[in-house]
């Protein structure tokens, strides 16, 4: 955690210096241990190549056209944008229709575009998804790639989301608009287009609540009651999004070591551990300090696969199954790494049996009970509770349900593309009496997660880190030896989403 946090590393960004330092300094490491390099041409090290895509401000401009007048909106206090992986310029007019949550599910009988027509036009829609779905599903259908493509599917051309107080406490606007002024970045396929665009939504625009009362003054409603109605509706406005973007090519380096399995039969099925080694590389300086870097976000989780990898490796006897440990980049900037990887790996996607993810292992103090993200989803939530048992830990339900951290780390990527995974924590029953864990976490998170303070001089209870690293070492012990299959749970939401 010492070297990959220290500012000789400058925060780790993704396709800079100081991301391709951590990641041969992870591959060194693979090699000292004895794994099998499973990269390009026989390295430890797999490139992708990104698009990164920065919005040019000025240009950009969102107006609102209704008898005649035009009224623009006013940048950061009205709307903002996100760049455009795929035009540098774009440019959309079009009617508004208000599409709910923008959320269509067959399975839940719910559809906000019952009803409407928003072919050739602008789909406006409240950002969080159907409250009344699963925590789960509902992250899934409020993403932003899912809201795209099904605004597309129905014919819209444009996108306008309008946030939410739950938005605000999530991430507040103001670190929201730094976060878009940094960019977007994608990973390219074989023929040079950006993964997962949707090219037939021209261009996108993020509405406050000031800008969205305005979209909405002159359809005699306002958000609450259209969303309430739970109807869609033409809004009686036309808009008018134009966005320049500037694109540059770039790449990064995820670093991919094999432990082969001992026994025969088992040995060609895989179990993939992952921690990404990316952070937030140099930025807005906060008290004199502008490099992020990301010790607990994620030195400790880099830290806690290299150890994994090297316990493994030194054992008397290897697991049955092979263990692809991988080292990823991009999770920060929308799990890049893990999703390249995911299309990319080095033996067939069939073969893949489980995923097990590692992302800020718990540094805050030493724990009864761990929280298993996924759990409920998959068999490997029975392993999670036999290794809780076995530790004399219990296993506790989450307790941010609607944060959707399933979705939010590079497990993820391997959900989709239809593999069981689990991405575990440490929870908040302290060992210690009078130790608020949940309280310590909620403080980190409000003043050092993504911040340039998440660095090696913070508190750190590195025995905590270890129960921790220990517990997940175990469970990939279990899942790469013992000849059951994971397999998905019956009528498990993840289970059926497989690309």
């Amino acid at each position: 955690m010492t070297f990959l946090a220290s500012d000789l590393l400058e925060g780790r960004g993704t396709g800079t210096r100081g991301q391709e330092i951590a990641a041969e300094y992870v591959a060194a490491r693979f090699a000292a241990v004895g794994l099998a390099p499973s990269g390009d041409g026989g390295t430890y090290l797999q490139r992708l190549p990104l698009r990164k895509s920065v919005l040019v401000t000025e240009p950009s401009r969102l107006l609102l056209l209704h008898g005649g007048k035009e009224a623009p909106l006013a940048w950061g206090e009205e709307f903002a944008m996100g760049a455009d992986v795929l035009r540098e310029n774009g440019r959309v007019e079009a009617p508004v229709v208000f599409v709910g949550y923008g959320v269509t599910a067959k399975e839940r009988n719910h559809d906000d575009y019952r009803g409407i027509d928003v072919k050739g036009k602008i789909a406006a829609y409240v950002t969080g998804g159907p409250p009344s779905f699963p925590a789960a599903e509902r992250a899934v259908y409020a993403t932003p790639h899912e809201i795209a493509k099904n605004a597309a599917a129905h014919g819209a051309v444009g996108l306008l989301s309008i946030r939410t107080a739950r938005d605000e406490a999530v991430l507040p606007w103001a670190r929201s608009l730094k976060q878009l002024g940094q960019g977007s970045m994608t990973w390219l396929d074989e023929k040079g287009a950006p993964h997962d665009a949707v090219p037939e939504i021209l261009a996108s625009a993020i509405l406050t609540p000031k800008g969205a009362a305005a979209l909405f003054s002159s359809s005699g409603t306002t958000v609450e009651a259209a969303l309430a109605s739970g109807r869609g509706r033409d809004l009686d406005v036309t808009a008018r999004l134009e966005k320049t973007s500037h694109h540059a090519s770039l790449s990064s380096l995820n670093v991919l070591g094999v432990l082969r399995g001992a026994d025969p039969a088992l040995e060609s099925e895989v179990v993939v551990v992952t921690a990404h080694n990316d952070h937030l590389g140099i930025g807005e300086p906060v008290d004199g300090d502008a490099i992020y870097n990301g010790a607990v976000d994620n030195a400790s989780g880099t830290a806690a696969l290299l150890e994994m990898a090297r316990a493994l490796a030194e054992a008397p006897r290897r697991p049955a199954r092979t263990i692809l440990f991988a080292s990823v980049t991009g999770e920060e900037r929308g799990l890049l790494g893990s999703g390249y990887l995911a299309y990319h790996l080095p033996f067939p996607l069939e073969r893949v049996v489980a995923e097990l993810n590692m992302d800020g292992i718990s540094t805050f103090g030493r724990a009864k009970d761990v929280v298993a993200q996924g759990a409920e989803h998959s068999s490997l939530g029975a392993v999670a509770s036999r290794v809780a048992k076995e530790l004399d830990m219990t296993v506790t339900p989450d307790p941010w349900p609607d944060q959707n951290f399933f979705v939010r780390s590079d497990q993820y990527s391997f959900v989709k593309r239809g593999v069981p995974s689990i991405w575990i924590k440490l929870g908040f029953s302290a060992r210690e009496k009078g130790v608020d864990l949940e309280a310590m976490n909620k403080e980190w998170r409000r003043t050092r997660y993504h911040a340039p303070s998440d660095d090696m001089s913070q508190p750190l209870d590195l025995e905590a880190a270890a129960d921790l690293v220990a517990f997940n070492l175990r469970v990939v012990e279990i899942v790469a030896s013992e000849k059951e299959r994971p397999r998905w749970n019956a009528g498990s939401f993840f289970g059926k989403i497989r690309d």
